[in-house]
């Protein structure tokens, strides 16, 4: 094994034997300097190359680069531009360490890695990796300036994480326009989810996008929009509002509701069927609407119990609404979420506009299932009758 910089490099990197590699410590550190450079053999349509990633204060940049000349990168970086830079090869890992000298040491130690993770190459990274700083995060107190996630914030990283893969699935299926995207979050709380989904759009996806988010809490609206201007989200604004009232001048493409107690779920749905939203994402909360309502003579001894009566009623309002979605022409899928911090709650509705308006068989079945509990309406049904959005021929 060579013990000079370059001989290790040209091994690492020529021979293909590198694992993985971090370069750290910046001799100088200015806005030009990433933080850190992180590297990896991946798989691409073009064949074997090295992927660096680059993290600065405010964006991730990614290059490819054939082994020739990711040896020659790493030269510089490990010489010049870093004074630390640790290489985990499957026969050792290797701690390089410059002076502003120009000296350098090489300290070898046990392998930690014992083969290469060879992902294929994503052109873009549509979900959070550890170690990956985001600005949003850190301001969110989630993560600290090297990208390290705190370990009591542990489960809202885990959380935001699963709300992007939702997000990204649903982006890649629904037909949105190019041009611009509109997005409202009804209930955004302190928004840790909507700095994350316009983090996403804007950054990750590159779309023009404006979004707002709506909460009736006061000085959460006002963090949040503080939040927003240090982040400088130009387009990203927050409101003190009522989901059934607040007056929105254009329809959006997506609506997300998480967390909405009770019919205020309702209410957001019942809105975004108005406009015929492309896409909408709803985690229902507290679903007390049906409780005291709904009957069924086979099923005594399950619903004779408060508690098991208490879930069966969730499941039974949630079903209702994914039904009722359906008749106006959604393709919905119903997932589990993980959990929020106040709610046991992990049920996510996805909604995605297929068949624009109302389909009569689609709602027969609704009526149908709704006999069977021997329930007349829904709270989302009757706001979708006043509406004139259910013929008149088709009602009760």
């Amino acid at each position: 094994m060579p013990d000079d910089l370059r001989g290790l490099l040209e091994h690492a990197f020529l021979n293909r034997a590198l694992l993985t590699g971090t370069f750290s410590s910046p001799a100088q550190k200015d806005a030009e300097t990433a933080k850190k450079i992180t590297v990896k053999p991946v798989k691409t349509k073009a064949g074997f190359v090295f992927q660096f990633e680059e993290f600065y204060a405010k964006r991730v940049l990614h290059e490819n680069l054939k082994p020739s000349a990711a040896f020659e990168k790493a030269v510089i970086l490990a010489r010049d531009t870093y004074r630390q830079t640790i290489l985990c090869l499957k026969e050792a890992d290797f701690h390089i360490l410059s002076t502003d000298r120009g000296e350098v040491k090489i300290l070898k130690q046990k392998p930690t890695r014992s083969e290469a993770a060879l992902s294929h190459d994503r052109p873009k990274n549509y979900r959070l990796a550890e170690n990956q700083v985001a600005d949003y995060l850190i301001h969110l107190g989630i993560m600290n300036a090297d990208g390290m996630v705190f370990q009591k914030k542990y489960d809202k990283f885990r959380q935001i994480n699963k709300f992007l893969e939702f997000v990204e699935d649903a982006i890649n299926k629904a037909r949105l326009p190019e041009h611009r995207l509109r997005v409202i979050d009804f209930g955004c709380g302190k928004a840790y989810l909507t700095f994350a989904l316009y983090h996403y759009l804007t950054s990750v996806r590159g779309l023009s996008v404006e979004a707002t988010g709506l909460d009736l809490q006061e000085d959460v609206i006002a963090f949040c929009n503080r939040t927003a201007d240090e982040l400088e989200y130009r387009s990203l604004h927050f409101a003190v509002g009522d989901i059934a009232s607040y007056d929105f001048n254009e329809k959006p493409q997506l609506v997300v509701t998480l967390h909405a107690c009770d019919t205020a779920t309702d209410e957001a749905l019942l809105r975004a069927i108005q406009w015929q939203t492309d896409i909408i994402l709803s985690v229902p909360c507290c679903q007390h609407e049906l409780f005291p309502k709904i009957r069924n003579t086979e099923l005594r001894p399950l619903m004779k119990h408060g508690i098991l009566k208490e879930k069966l009623s969730s499941l039974v309002t949630d079903a209702l609404r994914a039904s009722l979605l359906e008749a106006f022409g959604y393709e919905v899928s119903v997932m589990e979420f993980i959990d929020m911090e106040h709610t046991p709650k992990n049920v996510l509705i996805r909604a995605l506009l297929k068949k624009p308006g109302f389909h009569q068989e689609k709602y027969r079945a609704f009526q149908a299932f709704l006999k069977t509990w021997g329930l007349e309406a829904t709270y989302l049904e009757k706001g979708l009758a006043a509406r004139r959005l259910i013929p008149e021929s088709e009602e009760g």
